[in-house]
């Protein structure tokens, strides 16, 4: 009769175990949530102290739960020795708080001893990546089918998706910096007219098939680059893809892995990528 009682006891005991070990396991993988300032963002950190670091800049609008997916999907790279900021960059007009949140997360990092500083961003965040290195120093920049010239996007000549996102961030882009007059200030806030000024490495990769930001807006950035004289980017034509490719897809992982091990810190060769997520 002793025996019997002790077998539910031996099943709690080892519930209780395994509860504690996928806790334990799930610790380990966590993206957390950071405030720094008005700033909010998602880390996670390797296991041994590192000089490295990715900022990642979600596509679309403002949202939470991309940039924690966000982080998630670049989780393996904590393997590798990087640390992993995704920004959750506030609502605003383009180039508004939205770019003083990735700014101001970069400096976090930098006053956190990351000295090799990589940002990525995809779409919207391609646009803010780029943005970024205007206004500070960073070690490269990896963009993916980023706005490059707000003027030309809101051209009713560009045979896109409209996309009522895109419209409002241009009218709340346009309703902040009316006083300056709305084509200077999209000007002023267009990466191809600031060319001069990204002195970064810059890797961009974009989607032929792209209706959504077409890929004359890399083509332009590239012509503003030779214009300044710069020959410090790397372009790919991603020929089977179209808008929201993953980063993490085989084609473009390989650009990008190649590229992070010109200048940042060089990820294992044997890593399994994921299929692509449209």
């Amino acid at each position: 009769m002793k025996r019997k009682k002790d077998v539910p006891m031996l099943g709690i005991i080892l519930l209780v175990l395994l509860v504690i070990y996928f806790s334990l396991l799930g610790s380990g993988t966590e993206c957390k949530r950071i405030s720094y300032g008005n700033t909010k963002f998602y880390l996670a950190m390797p296991e041994n102290q590192t000089s490295y670091a990715l900022v990642l800049i979600h596509g679309g609008t403002s949202s939470s739960v991309k940039a924690e997916e966000l982080c998630r999907e670049f989780l393996h790279f904590r393997d590798f020795g990087y640390a992993i900021a995704s920004v959750d960059y506030e609502k605003s007009a383009l180039a508004g708080k939205e770019l003083e949140n990735v700014l101001s997360v970069i400096s976090y990092l930098k006053k956190n001893g990351m000295e090799n500083i990589g940002v990525i961003g995809i779409s919207h965040g391609g646009y803010l990546a780029l943005m970024a290195a205007v206004k500070t120093n960073v070690s490269y920049v990896i963009d993916a089918y980023g706005i490059t010239n707000l003027t030309a996007m809101i051209s009713p000549a560009y045979d896109i998706v409209p996309l009522a996102l895109w419209q409002e961030l241009i009218t709340t882009t346009e309703q902040e910096c009316e006083k300056q007059g709305s084509e200077k200030c999209l000007q002023e806030r267009s990466p191809v007219s600031l060319a001069m000024k990204i002195d970064e490495p810059v890797l961009i990769l974009h989607g032929k098939h792209d209706n959504v930001v077409p890929v004359a807006q890399s083509y332009q950035l590239i012509e503003a680059f030779d214009k300044a004289g710069k020959k410090n980017y790397e372009f790919h034509l991603l020929y089977t893809k179209a808008h929201g490719f993953s980063l993490l897809d085989n084609e473009a992982y390989e650009y990008v892995t190649l590229f992070m091990s010109k200048y940042g810190k060089k990820p294992k060769a044997n890593h399994v990528v994921v299929s692509e997520a449209q």
